[in-house]
C-alpha cells in the first residue's frame, strides 16, 4: 500500500496523505459497507476536530496526540476495509499520486490547517 507511489516527500506527509486519500476514495466507493463509511467519516472528523485525548493547549504533547493517534487510526481503519475495496482504492490513489504528486502534501496539510484555524479562533474568543 504505502510506498507504491514514486514520490519523494517526507515519510510522514506521504503516509498521512496517502492514507487520507485512500479513505476518501473508500467513502465514495459503492463497495464500501455503510458502517465503514461512517467509521471513516468519524476518523476524519476526529483528526480535524479540536476535541482530543490530550488538549492542544499542552504545547508538544497535544500536537503529538493528533499526529500519532490520527496516523495510527488511519492505518487501522484502512486495514479494516474489505480487501477488494482496499486494493481498488490503493490502485486509484497510486494513479492519482502519479499524475499529481502534490496531492499528498495537500491531503496532509488540510487537516493541520483546519486544526490551526480552529485553535486560533478559540484563542480569539477567550482573549
Amino acid at each position: 500500500m504505502l510506498g507504491r507511489g514514486k514520490t519523494r516527500f517526507p515519510f510522514i506527509f506521504k503516509k498521512c496523505g496517502y492514507n487520507l486519500l485512500v479513505l476518501l476514495l473508500a467513502i465514495f466507493s459503492k463497495s464500501t459497507p455503510k458502517y465503514q463509511k461512517g467509521l471513516i467519516l468519524f476518523v476524519i472528523l476526529y483528526i480535524v476536530s479540536p476535541i482530543d485525548f490530550i488538549p492542544d493547549s499542552i504545547p508538544i504533547a497535544g500536537f503529538l496526540d493528533d499526529a500519532v493517534l490520527g496516523s495510527a487510526v488511519l492505518t487501522v481503519v484502512i486495514g479494516l476495509l474489505p480487501k477488494d475495496v482496499k486494493s481498488t482504492c490503493c490502485d486509484k490513489a497510486d494513479l492519482i499520486i502519479e499524475k499529481a504528486p502534490l496531492i499528498l502534501i495537500v491531503m496532509a496539510i488540510i487537516p493541520i490547517a483546519v486544526l490551526v484555524l480552529i485553535i486560533i479562533s478559540i484563542g480569539k474568543l477567550f482573549s
